[in-house]
């Protein structure tokens, strides 16, 4: 009986670090898809032509 009490902690806590690990791996994605359209559109707007100006 107290095995089965010990691991019921870590095993919440193993489940909440995956939740935070899940999010916290969506939010780079987004921010990295972010950066990625910012400077796709900085460079379309600043060098039109490749930057061969």
């Amino acid at each position: 009986m107290k095995r089965g009490r010990s691991n019921e902690p870590s095993k919440r806590l193993e489940s909440k670090s995956t939740v935070a690990f899940s999010s916290c791996r969506e939010n780079s994605r987004v921010g990295l898809l972010l950066f990625g359209y910012s400077y796709t559109m900085y460079c379309i707007e600043y060098y039109p032509c490749g930057g061969a100006v």
